[in-house]
């Protein structure tokens, strides 16, 4: 009797294809406007791992999945699926866990079962999906890269020497990171032929490979996004890049290319010009950043912060403690992101009403009320940038 074979994660499945098609749906339905830029890019000869710049979530992971019909194999971080059910449905979605250096070094030694079925799944040719930054920020910007796409990249090059493999950059630009009906920019960057960056680099222990090689892919996934450098100024930075956009655009807006694509640029140009005021006077450009940078201090910080201490004492379970940071996180940098000068006094007032609310009930150790007091303050405030960038 012969042994009954394995089903392997990358295997066709009748329910999770009829399902992509809904996701591929529900995508579409959820931006105004999606922007796919270098396809051409994409190698049709040989197995491909894409790296994706990471700022909304799962939300990436969905607008990657969505671009094309073909199915993909992603990891997540490995501490969501310590819930048996939930790893039976990720297992389902074509999700593999990953253990991160925050989870311990004795915890990344189990990485092997997920990187030798992430090379399996290269050699059956199917794209596989990992975010190189490894956690995600709300932010036009990047974090430093993980070491985990490189090891995966190395182990399927030993394993299959005879297959082209290919790390393709992937950059995704959301209009608004936050808001129903925004618009996507996706731009696939140059590849990286693994194969020949290795035999190029011969020379080189695997360790200094392994650096250049993540030089590479940074400055290749930086070409593809809007990257403003994740400094003290980058608040004010984002400022003055938005507030010339519409001035840029305007010079370039007879080129005949996609909106998206001139604002991309626009949002580009303006940043080269920062650049070379920092290099040109450096002084000056200090002065102005530091300038905006006060003007656009987030006021209420302490109301965001003792709201992240209440909900963490609410909730016990690590996932919806998670959740809730994240909540708060993102509302933090829609805050410094948008938030504009001339707030008025009545605005203040209430909002410094509720937080002293919210602090009252937090002494006491009514940690929900002091939330649900948090939480208006945070409505308010929201609610009024809303009205200004209209």
């Amino acid at each position: 009797m012969s042994k009954k074979r394995i089903k392997k994660i990358q295997d066709y499945d009748r329910l999770y294809s009829m399902l992509f098609h809904y996701v591929r749906f529900s995508v579409k339905l959820s931006y105004r406007s999606i922007l796919q830029v270098g396809e051409e890019n994409i190698p049709k000869d040989g197995a491909i791992i894409f790296a994706p710049n990471h700022t909304n979530t799962l939300m990436d992971a969905l607008v990657v999945l969505a671009y094309n019909c073909q199915p993909k194999v992603f990891v997540a971080r490995a501490d969501i699926f310590r819930n048996r059910k939930l790893a039976q449905i990720f297992t389902f979605l074509k999700i593999m866990p990953i253990m991160r250096q925050r989870d311990g070094i004795s915890a990344v030694k189990k990485n092997q079962e997920t990187i030798d079925k992430a090379v399996d799944v290269l050699k059956d040719r199917i794209p596989f999906c990992i975010f190189p930054e490894g956690t995600h920020q709300a932010k036009y910007s990047s974090l430093p890269l993980s070491k985990g796409i490189f090891r995966i990249a190395y182990q399927a090059h030993d394993l299959m020497p005879d297959v082209p493999l290919y790390i393709v950059p992937v950059g995704i630009k959301y209009g608004d990171f936050f808001r129903f009906r925004s618009t996507i920019r996706m731009e696939f960057g140059k590849p990286i032929n693994v194969g020949e960056f290795i035999a190029e680099n011969a020379h080189m222990t695997p360790q200094e490979q392994t650096n250049v090689l993540k030089d590479l892919l940074t400055e290749r996934l930086h070409s593809t996004i809007f990257h403003i450098p994740n400094d003290e100024d980058y608040a004010a930075t984002y400022e003055v890049c938005n507030a010339v956009e519409p001035f840029e655009m305007e010079k370039l807006s007879h080129s005949g290319k996609h909106t998206l694509e001139v604002q991309h640029e626009a949002n580009k140009q303006a940043l080269k010009r920062i650049e070379a005021l920092k290099e040109s006077d450096p002084d000056k450009a200090q002065k102005l950043l530091e300038k905006l940078a006060k003007k656009d201090k987030m006021r209420f910080g302490a109301s965001i912060v003792n709201a992240i201490e209440a909900s963490t004492t609410i909730f016990n379970s690590r996932l919806k403690q998670m959740n809730i940071l994240a909540h708060y996180q993102i509302t933090t940098d829609l805050y410094l992101d948008k938030a504009h000068k001339g707030v008025t006094q009545a605005i203040y007032d209430l909002v410094e009403s509720l937080q002293n609310e919210g602090d009252l009930h937090l002494k006491i150790g009514n940690y929900r009320d002091a939330v649900k007091y948090y939480t208006k303050a945070l409505r308010y405030q929201l609610c009024h940038i809303s009205i200004l960038t209209t």
